[in-house]
């Protein structure tokens, strides 16, 4: 049973409206490979964050922000696992404490800085940004075959979108727009009008289609000879995450109840970092269940999703560019555009869920 669009629905984030974000949630920070014994400055929902491991190896990350004269601690330098100010040497633990103030034993209660919550998973570091004590572990993303046998790993890119993440969202959860933007890579015209699937599940949304007896498209023909029966599985996670998982089989082999671990299958995470109301990164990798001891397989198949991605971005940020000279002007939905709706409804929920009270202020 597909997803119908309600006529009295509540209410859902428009496309121009400003970023306010959704702060009981986790992003993407960084890789944990670009952590290490010197800070690192990054933006999410509009907050400039500075990020290092500190002398136990955990990843901390506080607002970027010294109290004392609003110097930037990125500019600092690590000194036994705290960060210390370059502008006067104020130096702060993990725990946005200042431990200490050349020339003076006193040290004020104000002289603090807000810490996040952070934790380590599928090759990235990840922040709440809402109280750290009410970070949820469970809510972090999980892919079961990252931690299977049989499933290699590969690192994406952090790449950056001139765009707001709900755009880059709507096109996450939305793969009719394949067979016309992606014809060399990901699609191809047999699958123009092939019908779309919605469901709707808590906090995420499944929009999936199965294209029947078709010829491989380009990023499977080296690996595969047709007649194939080819899948697309869209699994978005409220509020800026899409697992893709797309593959292809001998026609006849799988179907929609069987196991696609029968086919070629490639997983495909894009976590999103929001970084300001007209920017933010998607952070990719892929998990694949075949030529998994093989690289050249890993980087094939990566440079064609970099072709892919690149076609993405270069249209979301011509629509933001648009959306920029046409403020008063809506999208028209049409029926394929049931999953971006109930995204933008989701999220909407989400931030009055949270309410102002959940601003770090």
């Amino acid at each position: 049973m597909g997803f119908h669009i309600a006529s009295a629905a509540p209410r859902r984030l428009s496309e121009d409206e400003t970023m306010q974000g959704v702060v009981n949630a986790w992003y993407p920070l960084a890789w944990t490979s670009e952590l290490g014994q010197a800070p690192v400055r990054r933006t999410v929902l509009g907050r400039p964050i500075v990020a290092w491991r500190g002398a136990d190896g955990a990843v901390a990350a506080l607002d970027d922000l010294c109290p004392h004269r609003l110097a930037p601690l990125s500019r600092g330098r690590l000194r036994d696992g705290a960060i210390e100010c370059a502008y006067h040497g104020l130096r702060f633990a993990a725990d946005g404490r200042c431990v200490r103030v050349p020339g003076e034993e006193r040290i004020a209660p104000a002289l603090k800085v807000a810490r996040y919550a952070t934790r380590e998973k599928l090759g990235l570091a990840w922040i709440w940004m809402g109280d750290p004590e009410q970070a949820r572990p469970q809510d972090m993303l999980d892919i079961p075959e990252a931690d299977r046998p049989g499933w290699a790993y590969e690192q994406g890119d952090a790449l950056g979108y001139g765009c707001h993440y709900l755009n880059l969202c709507d096109n996450l959860c939305d793969p009719s727009h394949v067979s016309f933007l992606h014809p060399t890579t990901l699609g191809d015209p047999l699958g123009e009008g092939v019908p779309i699937d919605t469901r709707a599940q808590g906090r995420s949304i499944v929009v999936s289609r199965w294209i029947r007896n078709v010829p491989p498209v380009a990023s499977f023909a080296p690996f595969i000879a047709g007649p194939v029966d080819r899948w697309q599985y869209y699994t978005y996670h409220a509020p800026s995450i899409t697992v893709v998982d797309f593959g292809t089989a001998p026609a006849g082999r799988v179907g929609p109840e069987g196991d696609r671990n029968l086919g070629l299958r490639v997983l495909i995470g894009h976590c999103i970092t929001p970084v300001d109301d007209e920017r933010c990164i998607d952070h990719w990798f892929s998990l694949r269940n075949f030529g998994t001891d093989d690289p050249a397989v890993g980087r094939a198949l990566h440079d064609g999703f970099r072709v892919a991605y690149q076609e993405d971005k270069d249209m979301l940020e011509a629509i933001q560019q648009e959306e920029r000279r046409h403020p008063g002007v809506r999208p028209v939905r049409i029926g394929i555009d049931a999953a971006p709706v109930r995204m933008r409804r989701l999220v909407g929920q989400m931030q009055d869920a949270a309410g102002p009270a959940a601003s770090r202020g």
